[in-house]
C-alpha cells in the first residue's frame, strides 16, 4: 500500500487485492529499471572510425581516425582527447598526442572525429597491440578507453644482383640471381622470371621462371640458371627484364619489376703462326678468333738472350674485326755461344730464330700468357 492512499475490501474482494499489489510490483520495478538506463552524469564513447594504413606497418606512422560521442545527459565544453600510447607506439615527430572538442551535446546522435598520427617501431613483429585513449571533460570526469590495433608485417622483397655483368658467346654460363627479404615479415609463394626481349640470352636445361616457397624477413636467396648467349649475335650490353611475384597475407599476389644490363661478347682472343725466309725474316700471321674486334693490336718480340731483332722489335697491325688476320714481319738473328761457324752463318741463324719463335708460340697458347710479348690489345 502506498503512503497516503487508503481504502477498505470487503471479504468478497482478495481477488482484486492480490492484483492491485501485482500491478504495484510491476510499475515499482519498472521505475527501477528506467532510473539504470538513464545515464544522469556525463559520459563519453571513443571507439576507432578507421585507420590507414589498416593493418598498421613496422617502421611507418598509422593515422587513427576517432569517433567521440557524449553519451551523457549533460552538454560538455572543452572535450580533452590524449593518446597514451606505449611500445610499439609513439609519438610521431610534429605531431601532437592531444586533441580538444569544444563542444559535445548531450546523447547526440552524430559523435565527433579526431584524428591521431603516431609511429610505429621498426622492429615490432606482427600483432595486436592496445593503444589507451584518455578522456576529460568540463565536468572533470577522466576515462580512459582501451583500443586494439592490428600490426601487420612489411611484405617487401629486392633482387640486389646479380653473379655476372658479361657472358661469351654460344658458351653455357652460371647466372646468379640474389633475392632478399628487405620487409620485417616472411614471405611466400614467390616467382622469379625473367626475358631478354631480343632472344639473345636464353635459359639452358630450365625455363626462365623459378619459384621460392618462403623467405623469412631480412634473409637472403640465391636463384641459379644456366644461361647461353647466341653465337650469331652482336656484341653488346642487353637488358634483361625481371619479374618478381609474391604472396601477401591477404593471399594477395603483388609483383615487382625491375631490370638490369648483362654485357654479351666475352674476350677477345688471338691465334698466332709464323713462317720464314731464307733472307732470316720471320712472318707472323695474326688471326682474330675472338667474338669481339680487336683495335690498335701491337706485335712484339721482347728482348731476351742469345737472340737479336733487326730493326724495330714492334709492328702496330690496327684493327682486326671478328675472323680477321694480318701478318707482322721481323728479322731475327741467333748471337753468343749458342752459335755454330760454319759457311751458311745465314742459314744457322735463321734456324736458331725458327726454334725460338717456335718454341714460344705454343707455350703463349697454351699459357694464355704472353712470352713473345706475342699480342697487345689495348
Amino acid at each position: 500500500m502506498l503512503p497516503g492512499i487508503y481504502w477498505r475490501l470487503t471479504p468478497a474482494q482478495p481477488y482484486m487485492k492480490r492484483m492491485l499489489l501485482l500491478i504495484l510490483f510491476i510499475l515499482f520495478s519498472t521505475s527501477h529499471a528506467f532510473a539504470a538506463t538513464y545515464v544522469d552524469s556525463a559520459a563519453i564513447n571513443v571507439d576507432i572510425i578507421s585507420q590507414e594504413p589498416n593493418p598498421a606497418r613496422p617502421g611507418e606512422s598509422a593515422e587513427l581516425a576517432l569517433s567521440v560521442q557524449n553519451i551523457g545527459n549533460e552538454n560538455l565544453k572543452n572535450i580533452v582527447v590524449t593518446a597514451q600510447p606505449d611500445y610499439p607506439f609513439s609519438q610521431l615527430d610534429g605531431e601532437s598526442l592531444t586533441r580538444t572538442i569544444s563542444y559535445l551535446n548531450a546523447r547526440q546522435d552524430d559523435a565527433a572525429t579526431v584524428k591521431l598520427k603516431l609511429k610505429v617501431a621498426s622492429d615490432v613483429p606482427a600483432g595486436t597491440y592496445e593503444l589507451d585513449i584518455v578522456t576529460t571533460d568540463s565536468t572533470g570526469t577522466t576515462k580512459t578507453t582501451t583500443l586494439d590495433i592490428e600490426v601487420r608485417g612489411k611484405e617487401y622483397s629486392q633482387i640486389v644482383k646479380i653473379s655476372k655483368s658479361s657472358i661469351d658467346f654460344a658458351t653455357e654460363e652460371q647466372l646468379d640471381f640474389l633475392v632478399t627479404n628487405t620487409g620485417s615479415s616472411s614471405l611466400k609463394n614467390m616467382q622469379l622470371s625473367w626475358m631478354d626481349t631480343t632472344g639473345t640470352i636464353l635459359p639452358v636445361y630450365s625455363d626462365n621462371t623459378m619459384y621460392i616457397s618462403s623467405l623469412a624477413a631480412n634473409e637472403s636467396v640465391t636463384v641459379t640458371y644456366i644461361v647461353m648467349a647466341d653465337v650469331n649475335a652482336n656484341p653488346g650490353l642487353y637488358q634483361l627484364d625481371i619479374t618478381l611475384k609474391l604472396e601477401d597475407y591477404n593471399s594477395n599476389f603483388s609483383k615487382i619489376s625491375t631490370t638490369v644490363g648483362l654485357f654479351v661478347g666475352g674476350g677477345t682472343n688471338f691465334d698466332v703462326a709464323f713462317s720464314d725466309n731464307s733472307d732470316g725474316d720471320i712472318s707472323f700471321s695474326i688471326a682474330n678468333v675472338g667474338n669481339n674486334e680487336a683495335y690498335s693490336v701491337k706485335v712484339s718480340i721482347p728482348k731476351q738472350d742469345l737472340y737479336s731483332v733487326s730493326g724495330s722489335s714492334s709492328s702496330i697491325v690496327g684493327n682486326l674485326e671478328k675472323g680477321d688476320y694480318t701478318i707482322a714481319s721481323f728479322t731475327v738473328s741467333q748471337e753468343g755461344p749458342g752459335v755454330i761457324p760454319n759457311s751458311t752463318g745465314g742459314e744457322q741463324d735463321n734456324k736458331g730464330a725458327v726454334g725460338l719463335i717456335s718454341g714460344v708460340i705454343p707455350a703463349y697458347k697454351a699459357s694464355k700468357m704472353k712470352p713473345v710479348a706475342a699480342l697487345r690489345y689495348e
